[in-house]
């Protein structure tokens, strides 16, 4: 189901709320969070997606391996369970 990428972002204070609520993740991990979320939204904007999808993320996931060279415990270590919390809120 497709998200609106600015519905979608528009919940990063929201989702760091609960992170540090529900599951008491440190400032620190809560600051890779955001570095890795805004790496998305930078993501995102550039490839001119106007809504978060399943090949909108795999396109990311390429992206953090041949454009930028990431690999293995480089990618975003919850990428997967941000993006799902976000859209279960929208």
């Amino acid at each position: 189901m497709p998200v609106n990428s600015v519905v979608f972002f528009d919940y990063m204070d929201a989702f760091f709320a609960w992170r540090k609520d529900i599951y008491g993740a440190s400032d620190q991990t809560l600051k890779s969070n955001r570095v890795d979320l805004n790496l998305f939204n930078s993501f995102i904007s550039e490839q001119n997606h106007d809504s978060i999808t399943g090949p909108s993320v795999i396109d990311f996931q390429y992206y953090l391996k041949d454009i930028r060279n990431n690999c293995g415990g480089a990618y975003p270590s919850d990428g997967g369970g941000q993006i799902a919390f976000k859209i279960s809120k929208s």
